[in-house]
């Protein structure tokens, strides 16, 4: 028996209506990087959709970057051995991206999901080697996708 991917998604924040479509994707992406990345075992990844205030109560603890906090299993206790850790998206944050650089709220959103699930499998993007590699990877994942994606220095 295949072992299982399951992604639970919660919306705690009310500024944007979440897009018809946009669970799926998150969903897509995050069994994309496991597959890519050859994960292996039952894995559960916990998706959370706030906005930028609520985002940055959360930057004490966690590793971050801007529109999104990773927090490992290691900042939990009574999880499973497959849960694999949080991600913390602000939509607020994805959209105004999305407007910033001419990509899609859609694309956005799977950039920073694509990304938290990276760190979650131990990725850094400390130094300027580590950066391109993470960068490399998230290119690769939404070309497999399908979703197109302008990346903006």
């Amino acid at each position: 028996m295949k072992d299982r991917i399951k992604v639970i998604i919660d919306d705690e924040q009310e500024a944007l209506k979440v897009p018809k479509g946009l669970r799926m994707i998150v969903r897509r992406c995050c069994n994309a990087v496991l597959m890519t990345e050859n994960y292996s075992g039952a894995a559960e990844v916990y998706i959370t959709f706030t906005d930028d205030e609520q985002l940055s109560g959360r930057k004490n603890d966690s590793e971050d970057a801007d529109g999104v906090v990773v927090q490992s299993t290691g900042n939990y206790s009574n999880l499973s051995e497959s849960d694999l850790g949080r991600i913390f998206i602000s939509l607020e944050f994805a959209e105004s991206q999305s407007l910033a650089r001419n990509n899609t709220f859609e694309s956005e959103t799977a950039l920073l999901t694509v990304y938290g699930v990276l760190k979650l499998l131990g990725y850094k993007d400390d130094g300027n080697y580590e950066k391109v590699i993470i960068r490399d990877k998230e290119e690769n994942i939404l070309k497999l996708l399908g979703l197109t994606y302008i990346r903006h220095i």
